[in-house]
């Protein structure tokens, strides 16, 4: 029928491809994060995300690297403002958990707060994961 052929990438192809997403992503990280909490935080329960990221860093660990740049970026750089989006997931997970809201600080503080647990959390099992000694031999 339509005479294109599928994309049959040699390694130099794939990792070039996956470079130029990666930056991509790096350059506008509150929406990356958005894609982040669409495709994988929202979906599942908090208590299953752990067990997500485990699965994540080791059949992507490219985009866990992306996940934990951004999340890095964004707790070290106030200036960077987190989207509607993301601060209403935080919201809407912390009231689902019976977390009480810390009423002298901001949304954007709290969803903040709530992304350096996470990337506290991510960047252990990640170092974790990718450790020689958690390779199999």
């Amino acid at each position: 029928m339509g005479g294109e052929e599928a994309w049959n990438p040699s390694s130099d192809d794939l990792f070039s491809s996956i470079e130029k997403v990666s930056q991509l992503r790096r350059s506008n990280c509150p929406s990356f994060l958005d894609e982040f909490v669409e495709m994988y935080a929202s979906r599942h329960a908090p208590q299953e995300l752990g067990q997500v990221w485990i699965d994540l860093v080791n059949e992507y660990p490219w985009y866990a690297e992306d996940v934990l740049y951004c999340s890095e970026k964004i707790i070290e750089d106030e200036s960077i403002t987190l989207s509607d989006y993301f601060v209403d997931f935080v919201e809407f997970t912390k009231e689902e958990a019976g977390e009480a809201s810390l009423s002298d600080s901001s949304p954007q503080d709290s969803a903040r707060a709530w992304l350096r647990e996470l990337h506290t959390r991510f960047n252990s099992i990640f170092t974790e994961l990718s450790s020689p000694s958690s390779q199999p031999e």
